[in-house]
């Protein structure tokens, strides 16, 4: 049978609300990459190559800046089903230290959202779902001028699926400022590090001198890890450890 496409100007398929909303008490039910220990094998094998950078330079830079972008909330107010993309990692450190100050600005970490929603005529829809709802920041016309980039994440049987997401100005890859991998080495030099192993299987040592070796519950234990043995934070200020000692 021949597929057939009618073009329709009764609808706007290219039209969505945007609104801003806080993450403080963001609602986790199924959030698995946050919750569910079957991602820290993924986690660990997919930055492996690059713990600098998605480690050391994005924890430092948001502990003596605090969080410089928003998560990007992907929403549907009829299916009552939402994903963040970009801002996973950002969200579970956030989640881990929102309760603490930066030491140089005096002020709890903050980090918003912004909702995406092509099924929601306006923000007020959310409220009771999220907390702080407000429209984002638009010009005196209105709008927000900004790019949007397109990673190439096609499925097996496909060939033409992309990943939208805004092009952030304080995108991770630019944060690679200078010193930063002088830093990172003096701190493997000085610190002990530790290993990850997730049921059972040793993954590897992030930085050495004898290594304290962790089996890993989820990815927030490796955030845990790497703030107690690379930024001597305390882990008392934490309720519950994602990790035990081996």
């Amino acid at each position: 049978m021949k597929r057939t496409v009618i073009y329709d100007v009764t609808s706007i398929p290219f039209q969505a609300a945007v609104f801003e909303v806080s993450m403080k008490n963001f609602p986790t039910a199924n959030f698995k990459e946050l919750n569910s220990g079957e991602f820290v094998p993924i986690w660990l094998e997919r930055q492996k190559e690059r713990i600098h950078l998605r480690l050391f330079t994005f924890i430092e830079s948001v502990l003596n800046q605090g969080f410089r972008e928003p998560v990007v909330i992907w929403s549907d107010i009829k299916s009552g089903k939402m994903r963040i993309h970009p801002g996973v990692n950002q969200f579970i450190l956030f989640n881990l230290i929102k309760d603490q100050k930066i030491t140089i600005h005096k002020k709890y970490y903050d980090l918003r959202g912004w909702v995406v929603d092509f099924n929601c005529q306006h923000r007020n829809e959310y409220l009771g779902i999220f907390e702080d709802i407000k429209p984002i920041e638009r010009d005196r016309y209105g709008n927000l001028n900004l790019e949007w980039k397109l990673d190439h994440r096609t499925t097996p049987d496909g060939e033409d699926q992309y990943e939208f997401s805004p092009k952030r100005a304080f995108y991770l890859g630019d944060v690679y400022y200078k010193g930063t991998e002088e830093r990172w080495k003096y701190k493997q030099e000085a610190h002990r590090g530790f290993g990850c192993w997730y049921k059972g299987k040793k993954y590897y040592d992030i930085g050495g001198n004898d290594p304290v070796q962790y089996e890993i519950k989820t990815v927030s234990g490796i955030y845990q890890l790497f703030l107690q043995h690379f930024f001597d934070w305390s882990t008392e200020i934490w309720t519950e450890k994602h990790y035990e000692s081996r």
